[in-house]
């Protein structure tokens, strides 16, 4: 059987929505195009997509927090859904966490600050991760933000502090969460799948 195909459905295309202005709601309604997006401070930006270590990393530390959830049902986890924060600013994260006295913020997105978000950083959007997602993460009051960089290979733990992120050090190898209270992420496996 010979299958062939149309030269136009060869050509890329450009992402549909990059670069407009416009609100949460209006951003909320967009229908997909193929491609990811956030929208920051108004602006639809669009968001590379992941590779293959940055999405390992990411489901490793959901499947051990699901784990624990599984036999501590104290709250949810999910990966890459929606968190709006404001009418001008709705991102994706990796992963978050909403804990069961937050379950109202749960619709078919998040509708405010979930209690902790991790972000596995990619080479091409730490500037993004790494500073303005933590602005604007402390400023909405997430209580935890882990900012995972394989490249830098680094593992960098905020907790809120009267408002303020706060830098905390794991014991040991493993990292003591009180966002998710009981849990502690074992951060051994998750140097071995930094990129060398």
């Amino acid at each position: 059987m010979v299958v062939r195909y149309h030269e136009a459905s060869l050509t890329l295309r450009d992402p549909e929505y990059a670069g407009l202005r416009m609100d949460a709601d209006e951003y909320l309604a967009l229908p997909p195009d193929g491609f990811r997006y956030e929208l920051i401070d108004g602006v639809v930006v669009m968001s590379p997509g992941a590779s293959f270590g940055h999405n390992r990393i990411a489901t490793l530390i959901a499947h051990w927090i699901q784990s624990y959830l599984d036999s501590n049902p104290i709250g949810e986890i999910v990966h890459e859904t929606d968190v709006r924060l404001a009418d001008d600013l709705v991102y994706r994260p990796d992963l978050s966490y909403v804990s069961n006295a937050h379950a109202a913020l749960i619709t078919n997105l998040i509708e405010g600050p979930p209690d902790l978000i991790v972000e596995v950083v990619s080479r091409h959007n730490r500037p993004l991760d790494v500073r303005t997602k933590r602005r604007d993460y402390e400023r909405f009051g997430v209580r935890e933000y882990w900012i995972i960089d394989p490249a830098d290979k680094t593992l960098t733990f905020l907790r809120l502090v009267n408002g303020q992120y706060v830098e905390i050090q794991p014991e040991s190898d493993a990292f003591a969460s009180e966002a998710i209270p009981g849990f502690r992420l074992n951060l051994a496996p998750i140097r071995t799948k930094f990129e060398r």
